[in-house]
């Protein structure tokens, strides 16, 4: 199963009619469009909510399911104090270049008890440490060939929120669920890596082996800044 089901279950739990929800690097989906029932599913999601808007710095398309959205620079965003109870990263964290700053952001926009959800890639997956070594501009061409993605919706990559260490030690959070989950192969047009791929996705199924499957589903909730 592809992690994005995964995390569509998570938020499935999460929210309800008392949900203020904002949805951080929105893009114009919340789910891949590959998915079935994407867009029912969103709009499902969203009318359960009390209130929910998302926050994308570049992206300005129309949002597939009608999230309202505000497009502006980071890394301040532009939303009131506590506005949220629950703020939402899918495929995000991996982009953020000063964790500190990111995470503190959050910690202002959230209520008390509020909950930060995450889904992004794990850096001990064989795959992603992989890319992490590698010159951004190869890393571009291969995500392009892989899922044909185009270099506007390519983003740099930096894995510093991307570990178990890494979630634990944010300020301002502690971890209430964080479960390293398998995805479906990325190389499904390359037969033999597609092969290879597969056969170490199944052995990672092993239990002393999940810390290096590919996603992490994060949960972290706040806490008070002066405890």
């Amino acid at each position: 199963m592809h992690s994005q089901y995964n995390y569509r279950q998570t938020l499935e739990r999460l929210i309800d009619d008392r949900t203020r929800w904002l949805d951080i690097g929105c893009g114009h989906t919340i789910f891949p469009e590959w998915m079935r029932d994407s867009v029912p599913a969103q709009k499902e999601l969203l009318s359960r909510c009390e209130s929910a808007v998302g926050w994308d710095p570049v992206d300005d398309r129309p949002h597939v399911a009608g999230l309202m959205k505000q497009v502006s620079p980071g890394p301040a965003l532009p939303f009131a104090d506590q506005s949220f109870n629950l703020v939402t990263a899918n495929m995000v964290v991996e982009h953020v270049d000063d964790p500190i700053a990111f995470v503190s952001e959050v910690h202002r926009l959230l209520s008390d008890g509020g909950l930060l959800a995450i889904h992004t890639p794990n850096l001990h997956y064989f795959e992603v440490f992989a890319a992490h070594l590698l010159p951004n501009a190869v890393v571009r061409k291969v995500a392009h060939l892989v899922d044909g993605r185009n270099d506007d919706d390519i983003f740099e990559t930096h894995y510093r929120m991307n570990t178990r260490k890494a979630f634990e030690r944010l300020p301002g959070f502690k971890v209430l669920e964080l479960e390293p989950v398998e995805t479906a192969p990325q190389f499904g047009k390359v037969p033999l890596l597609n092969l290879v791929e597969s056969m170490m996705i199944r052995s990672l199924r092993s239990e002393s082996l999940r810390r290096f499957r590919a996603d992490w589903i994060a949960v972290l909730q706040k806490t008070p800044a002066n405890p």
